[in-house]
């Protein structure tokens, strides 16, 4: 009896770290969506004000 109950503890440990690296990695690959998602609203920002700026300097070269 002693046998079983020790390798049941053990596929329960076992089974407990499975669960818990499962949830780590979920929230690994939920970090590095919303990393990526960053990533991409900082890229779209940044094209979208370099291209007003573009536009501002040439009406000022049209102005002048």
């Amino acid at each position: 009896m002693d046998n079983v109950r020790r390798k049941h503890l053990s596929f329960r440990k076992t089974r407990i770290k499975m669960l818990v690296s499962d949830q780590v990695a979920e929230t690994c690959d939920a970090c590095d969506r919303t990393e990526d998602l960053r990533v991409l609203h900082f890229s779209i920002y940044a094209d979208f004000y370099s291209d007003r700026k573009s536009i501002k300097t040439d009406k000022t070269i049209f102005e002048l």
